[in-house]
């Protein structure tokens, strides 16, 4: 009988781990969206940030390091969900794509040039944007994401973190998939 009771236990949280909510509890290295979730909440607990929840924050789509004018869909995605976890935790986020004081372009992002952040943050009336660059290594895309105050463009909070290159993440830079995992 015992054998039963723990045979159904484990079957019964073997089941629960299948549910939506798994996609975000993985470990943060096989999981981008636990990744992107993870680097906002960073941003916003560091206490230099002290951000008002009613006042905007930008988020910029994450650039290409060696190409600064580029970013590509592991770029915009990575902005989109932390963008998504600062609204769900309570901050007011605008949402770029509709604005037409960010620099747009078709299939490459939102791009906020150092030089426009003051101006940009103002027509806004946002307080900070956040934005980044990643770099592609051989196995590994180093991911750096910062919190810009709009008033004078100081840094006040920053985080770096890996996203492991597996299929997915090829296909989101662009790149034919070709064995690595």
């Amino acid at each position: 009988m015992k054998a039963i009771a723990l045979t159904a236990a484990v079957l019964i949280l073997a089941a629960c781990a299948e549910t939506p909510s798994r996609a975000v509890t993985e470990p943060a290295a096989t999981n981008m969206i636990f990744s992107s979730y993870s680097a906002a909440d960073r941003l916003v607990q560091d206490p230099r940030g002290g951000l008002d929840h009613e006042k905007p924050v930008l988020v910029a789509s994450l650039v290409d390091v060696n190409h600064l004018e580029r970013s590509s869909g592991l770029g915009r995605m990575i902005a989109e969900q932390m963008a998504a976890r600062l609204a769900t935790t309570g901050y007011t986020v605008v949402e770029l794509k509709l604005r037409d004081a960010f620099l747009i372009q078709e299939g490459r992002g939102e791009f906020i040039l150092s030089r426009d952040v003051q101006a940009i943050s103002q027509s806004q009336g946002a307080q900070a944007v956040v934005a980044g660059t990643y770099a592609v290594g051989a196995k590994t895309v180093y991911v750096n994401v910062r919190l810009i105050r709009a008033v004078d463009s100081q840094v006040i909070a920053a985080y770096d973190y890996v996203i492991p290159i597996n299929e997915d993440v090829l296909t989101l830079l662009g790149i034919r998939y070709r064995g690595v995992g």
